[in-house]
């Protein structure tokens, strides 16, 4: 798991004084290019293992299963439980809806904390969505109709446009 920190706007908070925040993205649950692995340290041996496996097979889901139990709990005791996202880059809907799934089953607090960058086709899956403008010829009506939706309800959606080009 890779936390990348945002500064999406003024925090407020005191525990921001190095000027991060408010929002914390984690990305690491889907991989962004190649095949999914899990890197761990083999007690036994003291080495480094980069295990290849399938998503959604007993190996990953074991795997994110532990540690999305653990990441919650650790966002948790630090205050950061309500500002923390998991994230993925251009990742399609097969792909997210198997993450989902298994966020869903073990770490449920979290299904309401996705964003997604660059994926217009998984745009059901994401609370916080990021896009390129130069792409909005491929955004459907419906995609933009939720948007619109959850930006203006209580479950607080987010998306942002990015001019490329």
């Amino acid at each position: 798991m890779v936390l990348r920190l945002r500064q999406l706007g003024p925090s407020g908070r005191g525990g921001d004084r190095a000027g991060v925040g408010p929002y914390i993205h984690a990305f690491g649950l889907l991989m962004f290019r190649g095949y999914q692995h899990v890197v761990y340290t083999d007690t036994r041996t003291g080495q480094r293992v980069d295990q290849e496996v399938s998503l959604g097979g007993a190996e990953w889901n074991d795997a994110w299963s532990a540690f999305l139990v653990a990441f919650e709990d650790h966002v948790w005791d630090r205050g950061w439980l309500d500002r923390t996202y998991l994230a993925f880059d251009e990742r399609p809907a097969s792909e997210m809806q198997v993450a989902v799934d298994l966020v869903r089953e073990v770490a449920p607090v979290f299904v309401d904390q996705i964003a997604i960058a660059e994926s217009p086709s998984a745009d059901a899956f994401a609370q916080d969505l990021s896009l390129n403008y130069s792409d909005v010829d491929d955004w459907s009506q419906e995609m933009i109709d939720r948007r619109r939706r959850w930006v203006g309800s209580v479950r607080r959606g987010c998306w942002r446009v990015w001019w490329v080009g």
